[in-house]
């Protein structure tokens, strides 16, 4: 089944002409190196913010699409019931959300890949009108998949436009400015990855 416009896993070209469109990307890891390259316990994190509601569904349903929750039995506090309800059972928790049932719901995935390139594990917190990513930086990271990981970001501002990304006010990125050049041109035109 195919995706969505501009969907980078529904890709269906060889994989050589696939790479070879990132070939003229700059070298995202080295410009935001410090965003990624020590593991030093904490989770840097990316924030889409200004989201309206049918965004904030649209990138969760990506994620979980595309990944596999790695969070051990992840809850939700039901506003209305006052108890936690684990958060798979849920057919809609963005309308839960959206509804006011729940306040925000965070949960890990893992096996997410860009044009078979899989990015490490990222935290997703979603909430009313943003959803924030983290990760944890260190070895796993590689140019590889960081420039998969920049595709996905670049793919997420395309199905939710009107989104501003920045670092989270909370535990934010490492280098705001260094992580922001390396993904500009992944925001472009010619950065995005098209079907």
């Amino acid at each position: 089944m195919a995706g969505p416009p501009c969907d980078p896993i529904s890709r269906t070209e060889p994989r050589e002409h696939q790479r070879s469109a990132t070939k003229t990307m700059p070298d995202a890891l080295h410009i935001a190196s410090i965003n990624f390259r020590e593991d030093d316990g904490s989770l840097p994190t990316v924030e889409f913010d200004q989201l309206n509601a049918e965004s904030v569904a649209a990138v969760y349903r990506f994620i979980c699409k595309h990944g596999r929750c790695v969070s051990d039995s992840p809850t939700v506090w039901d506003n209305n019931e006052q108890v936690d309800v684990p958060l798979m059972l849920l057919d809609d928790p963005c309308r839960w959300l959206r509804d006011g049932r729940i306040d925000s719901f965070h949960c890990c995935f893992g096996g997410i890949s860009v044009d078979g390139t899989v990015i490490p594990d990222l935290g997703l917190f979603v909430f009313k009108d943003a959803v924030q990513i983290d990760y944890r930086m260190g070895t796993e990271w590689n140019a590889i998949n960081v420039d998969a990981f920049f595709r996905m970001l670049a793919y997420l501002k395309s199905i939710a436009p009107e989104s501003k990304i920045k670092s989270a006010e909370s535990e934010g990125l490492m280098d705001e400015e260094s992580f922001l050049t390396a993904l500009r041109p992944y925001l472009t035109e010619g950065g995005r990855t098209k079907p």
